[in-house]
């Protein structure tokens, strides 16, 4: 008997809206398509185009774009006479002074920067350890910064971003609360050292914790940092991570961070822990949970 083939009736594109940050970038985009009944429709001819080729090309077949300048281009898939289109973004990624101060809702900060265009993760989500919240939005006892790791077990925290966003970064500073002996290095996008300095101890667990900054300016993009030492994971709480994309004059230097009722002097700063235990892992304080 003869078959009639299904009629394309949606075409929905994936991904939606995404970002190219540099000039020659490619973005792979891909189509759904479903008929009258929202049934796939099986090995439909797709037709690709986009509205300025003078911002991103795209492969009237595959569906391969490539950025070509800056700006905006809505890119269109078509079969039979359905479409559906996306946004696509070419330029900069980051605005300058952005900053990551890992509010609540903590998992946030994932749709960011830090977790878009870098290794970074939750200590409590790489370790399966979380107490105190569900997934990313665990901070267990660090009430306003984030228990660092970078995804792999192991001494230190070696933390890298994307090379595209790094080419883009002229300044970076982060505060950093050390619970062990850690050492700070800073390295521009081709990873040299712009920065090492030894931690001094603060305690993360307090509100507010008690951080040093660390900052560094470059010409060359900023690559990422390490924080090395014994028992990092688990031990060392971040906050405040800054970007820049503007010109900075050169800068390698360490701070105290200046906090409303902050103390660098007693016993609550300076917690090495001889016990074996994290202290991430250590039972939450008496402390305010909620920093925003």
């Amino acid at each position: 008997p003869f078959t009639v083939a299904p009629r394309a009736r949606s075409v929905v594109i994936s991904p939606s809206s995404p970002t190219i940050a540099n000039i020659g970038g490619t973005q792979q985009f891909t189509a759904v398509v479903t008929d009258s009944a929202t049934r796939p429709v099986a090995n439909p001819h797709i037709t690709w185009s986009s509205s300025a080729p003078g911002v991103a090309t795209i492969n009237a077949t595959t569906g391969l774009a490539t950025a070509v300048g800056n700006g905006s281009a809505t890119i269109t898939a078509t079969v039979d006479n359905a479409s559906g289109t996306a946004t696509l973004t070419v330029g900069s990624v980051v605005i300058d002074g952005t900053t990551e101060s890992f509010g609540n809702p903590l998992s946030g900060w994932r749709n960011r920067f830090m977790g878009l265009y870098s290794n970074m993760v939750n200590y409590y989500v790489a370790t399966n350890s979380c107490y105190g919240g569900v997934g990313e939005d665990c901070r267990g006892n660090n009430p306003d910064g984030l228990w660092i790791h970078d995804g792999n077990p192991g001494a230190g925290s070696f933390i890298r971003f994307t090379p595209s966003f790094g080419a883009q970064l002229t300044g970076f500073s982060i505060d950093v609360a050390n619970h062990t002996n850690a050492t700070i290095t800073i390295y521009d996008k081709d990873l040299h050292v712009l920065l090492t300095a030894p931690v001094p101890q603060g305690n993360a667990t307090t509100f507010p914790g008690m951080y040093t900054t660390f900052a560094a300016s470059s010409t060359n993009g900023i690559g990422g940092f390490d924080i090395s030492g014994p028992n990092i994971e688990g031990n060392v709480g971040v906050d405040n991570i800054v970007i820049s994309t503007a010109q900075q004059p050169p800068a390698r230097f360490l701070v105290p961070v200046t906090r409303p009722s902050l103390r660098m002097s007693g016993s609550s700063v300076g917690i090495i822990r001889s016990d074996g235990r994290n202290a991430a892992d250590m039972p939450i304080a008496n402390q305010k949970r909620n920093h925003e």
